[in-house]
């Protein structure tokens, strides 16, 4: 696993996030971050991210 700069989304603060970019650095992500119209609340968070051999993501959490 590799440590990206994710931008993730919750509904509400009792929702799982939910993966919606990762960037190789934090400014990346901020900048995808405010140009989103997604209504739910974003954040930008340091994450592991694991990517399956055709290039998706497998599996991604954020670092504590």
């Amino acid at each position: 696993m590799d440590l990206f700069f994710a931008v993730a989304s919750k509904r509400n603060d009792h929702d799982t996030a939910t993966l919606r970019s990762f960037h190789m650095d934090k400014q990346a992500a901020i900048m995808a971050m405010n140009k989103t119209i997604d209504s739910n609340m974003l954040f930008v968070v340091l994450a592991h991210v694991q990517l399956a051999k055709n290039g998706n993501v497998r599996f991604w959490s954020a670092v504590k």
